[in-house]
């Protein structure tokens, strides 16, 4: 688990607003960004007024020292070990979609899901209003489900944006026709282990879409 600590200046410098930017300096911490490797870290960026952390829990051990100052960052070895029946508080980042027709029937677009889709299961009629709902089977429910958790409780904190540029160009202008734009929310809660084994595949790979930008990374702190 490594923690990055940024000043405001320091952040302007790494041009964080670039999300895709961001992860491609954090990638080179491992084999000097070798992006042919399979990535096999998680981050998330937690802006404050005067200053930034960025979370970053990998597999390997990373170098921080090419593109960060000594006194910015601070690294933990970990080695996260469940059981069934363990209680966490939560706290996540998640970008999930979901496939509809288009009006005409014609193809299927993906859209972010609403702040309700991620606590409730919407249905919906053609006209695109809400038809039926049920409580708590949303996508976190569903989530949960498969990869060995139960929601004790949760609740959506507020919208989570991640936006950036799939170039390896250091620009400090984002090519707006490139632009890649990932909508979310902050989810958090507490959660229950039912699935040890499962749940320690999960909790490595992250939860959700959009990785590479910032989401899925997954802070529990024991009940």
């Amino acid at each position: 688990m490594s923690q990055i600590v940024l000043s405001a200046p320091r952040r302007r410098d790494l041009e964080i607003a670039n999300s895709y930017r961001l992860h491609q300096l954090l990638w080179e911490a491992f084999d000097n960004g070798n992006y042919e490797q399979e990535r096999d870290f998680l981050f998330r960026l937690d802006t404050e007024p005067h200053h930034s952390q960025i979370l970053v829990q990998s597999q390997r051990e990373p170098d921080w020292g090419k593109n960060f100052a000594a006194n910015e960052w601070e690294v933990k070895a970990y080695q996260p070990q469940f059981r069934e029946e363990q209680s966490f508080y939560f706290y996540l980042r998640a970008n999930a979609v979901i496939s509809q027709k288009t009006n005409d029937g014609s193809r299927s677009v993906k859209r972010p899901l609403l702040a309700e889709e991620y606590m409730n299961w919407v249905s919906y009629d053609n006209q695109g209003k809400i038809e039926s709902m049920e409580p708590d089977r949303g996508w976190l429910f569903r989530q949960a489900d498969q990869h060995g958790f139960s929601i004790v409780n949760a609740q959506v904190l507020g919208p989570a944006q991640a936006s950036g540029t799939k170039s390896k160009k250091r620009s400090r202008m984002m090519d707006q026709k490139n632009l890649i734009q990932h909508n979310g929310y902050n989810l958090q809660g507490t959660l229950k282990v039912v699935d040890a084994e499962a749940f320690l595949k999960m909790y490595v790979k992250g939860l959700g879409r959009a990785k590479a930008f910032g989401f899925g990374l997954l802070s529990l702190i024991k009940v």
